[in-house]
């Protein structure tokens, strides 16, 4: 294979150039997502919103499943507008107190709240995958590419359901590694 296609070194240096460049532009973003959401941590920290957020949900006196089903549903509407990573980093630090004051395991809800991410990064109007499928398959027109990633919502909401009902499934391989 590699004889019937010479590599041309013609060029090659600026094609290194550019995906350097590139590299370098993906890195910084995401470092600097990762330092604004640092900041953002420790500025609710400072004023202790997560805590207060996690008093006021276990003192509401709701169900424990019903509160972490809505805060599960808050990652829909994200999904929307912001990345899987961005998402995480935003909500998790909130999030986590009140999953540990209600007394569940973080891996399961670790796990459901990727799952609820990959919902909405697929959920119209501003599914981002589905706008990165239709920069690759540019013959295919988005609104069919909606229409095809609704199976995958569907599949999603139903492996959602039977983890959230069955929590032992997403735990029992920690479980017997700690053991």
């Amino acid at each position: 294979m590699l004889l019937m296609h010479r590599p041309s070194w013609s060029g090659m240096a600026g094609r290194i150039v550019a995906s350097f460049r590139s590299t370098i532009d993906t890195t910084v973003m995401i470092m600097f997502t990762m330092i604004g959401a640092a900041v953002f941590s420790y500025f609710l920290t400072l004023i202790q919103v997560p805590n207060q957020l996690a008093e006021a949900v276990v003192g509401s006196g709701l169900p424990p499943y019903l509160i972490v089903a809505m805060l599960l549903l808050v990652f829909v509407p994200l999904g929307m507008f912001l990345d899987a990573f961005s998402m995480m980093v935003i909500t998790i630090p909130i999030m986590f107190p009140t999953i540990q004051s209600l007394g569940f395991d973080p891996i399961w809800f670790g796990i459901l709240a990727v799952k609820m991410c990959e919902i909405g990064l697929i959920t119209p109007p501003v599914g981002l995958n589905c706008y990165v499928i239709a920069g690759i398959d540019r013959e295919t027109p988005l609104p069919q590419i909606f229409r095809g990633a609704l199976w995958f919502v569907l599949l999603e909401v139903i492996t959602i359901v039977i983890l959230f009902a069955f929590p032992i499934i997403t735990t029992i391989l920690p479980n017997w590694m700690g053991s």
